[in-house]
């Protein structure tokens, strides 16, 4: 008789945590799980949908400077259709990471939170409707002497985000509003 009640338990724990795991994106529309690049082996994933946007973050077992990842979305974006946009839609006139001067490793950006070093890395892509996914990517490091990253550093973080083309037009009026306030 404990047999059959260990077993009986056992089955209602794991239909509970089946039930826990259920893909969040179910109830996402098709074009955006689609779009959003997200290689096979990741790490703590989480899902958000948060002001009409959906979102993903987590963390992929790819050394620094993440080329091998950044030609991963390249390959999946474009092969959609989407188009690698030159400037940053949040700050125009600043160019992309990928579109800046120098090496792979000069083009990263740069910055220190919380006594770690932040290596930062931001592409927009666009589609033909004017939806736009943007991925950050980053490496945080300790400082160990002068060398702060290195190709053993291999803990890279990501979020992608969808937005789409509805909330994007309001971002950008909400940005010429504040612009306007700004005194000259």
């Amino acid at each position: 008789m404990n047999i059959v009640r260990t077993v009986f338990i056992a089955q209602v724990i794991f239909i509970a945590l089946i039930g826990c795991h259920q893909d969040r994106t179910l109830n996402w529309p098709q074009k955006v799980k689609t779009s959003l690049f997200i290689p096979q082996k990741v790490k703590s994933q989480e899902y958000y949908e948060l002001n009409g946007t959906y979102q993903t973050m987590y963390k992929a077992s790819m050394c620094w400077p993440g080329e091998q990842y950044i030609d991963m979305v390249v390959t999946h974006m474009s092969k959609l259709g989407w188009k690698r946009l030159d400037e940053d839609l949040l700050n125009p006139g600043l160019k992309l990471h990928w579109a800046r001067k120098g090496s792979i490793t000069q083009k990263w950006g740069f910055y220190v939170e919380k006594g770690k070093d932040v290596y930062q890395w931001i592409e927009d892509w666009e589609d033909a409707d004017k939806n736009l996914v943007r991925y950050g990517l980053k490496y945080k490091t300790e400082r160990k002497g002068n060398v702060s990253i290195t190709s053993e550093t291999c803990d890279l973080e990501v979020v992608v985000i969808f937005i789409p083309k509805e909330i994007r037009q309001k971002g950008l009026e909400e940005v010429e509003v504040q612009k306007k306030k700004i005194p000259k």
